[in-house]
């Protein structure tokens, strides 16, 4: 469910936002990450995310697992990416660099679907899927 999300999210981003598509691969410079959101797994390379088919991506540059009300969290700007790996909620792992190129690349992404047309309705979507929407904040 999630995966098809993000792969819509991403057509939408290069779509109706273009310039910060390309700006999601710059600061992704190839970045291969890795997200496991409530069991579902599902990889990006720069921007773009990897059929679970292709088993290129088996050492990703960071491996990110947490849950979908935590996502949500970070969407809603409920919850900090920094306030989430404090607390436990969101775990991440590989080198300081690549967490802060998918940090940078969060705030783009973000950034750039708040712009487009297409968004309130891909968040209606998520935003229905995930139970207890309220339980995450941060303070």
């Amino acid at each position: 469910m999630l995966a098809e999300l993000l792969d819509e999210a991403l057509a939408v981003l290069a779509r109706e936002s273009p310039t910060h598509a390309r700006l999601l691969r710059e600061r992704l410079d190839g970045c291969r990450i890795a997200f496991t959101v409530d069991g579902e797994r599902m990889t990006t390379r720069g921007g773009a995310r990897v059929p679970a088919a292709d088993t290129t991506v088996d050492h990703p540059d960071l491996h990110i697992d947490t849950d979908a009300r935590t996502v949500l969290a970070l969407l809603d700007d409920r919850l900090t990416l920094l306030d989430a790996i404090r607390t436990g909620v969101l775990k991440a792992r590989g080198p300081r660099g690549a967490l802060a190129r998918a940090e940078a690349a969060m705030q783009v992404f973000i950034h750039g679907l708040v712009r487009c047309r297409s968004a309130p309705d891909l968040l209606r979507k998520f935003r229905s899927s995930v139970p207890h929407i309220d339980e995450i904040t941060h303070d």
